[in-house]
């Protein structure tokens, strides 16, 4: 679910990733730049960047979200917590 900007002074995505051979997956959180908010494809086309370059390939992305949604997903995302 993407809502507007509704302000946030920094801005996360949670998504989900894979690596083939042999199938891997993964839970994460990235901070986006605040002009990301609004705009899906903004952000599918920086996060699709930055995995790339560690052989994984964006599945989903899941919300965008502030400060206020970081303490109840971060021990989900675990070692992927803000690594990309």
């Amino acid at each position: 679910m993407f809502l507007p900007n509704t302000g946030f002074s920094d801005c996360y995505v949670d998504y989900k990733a894979k690596k083939n051979n042999p199938l891997r997956l993964h839970y994460g959180i990235s901070k986006i730049n605040t002009d990301f908010c609004e705009n899906r494809n903004a952000i599918a086309l920086d996060l699709e960047s930055r995995l790339q370059s560690s052989g994984w390939i964006l599945l989903k992305l899941l919300d965008v979200f502030g400060n206020e949604g970081i303490d109840e997903r971060k021990d989900s995302a675990g070692i992927y917590f803000l690594k990309y």
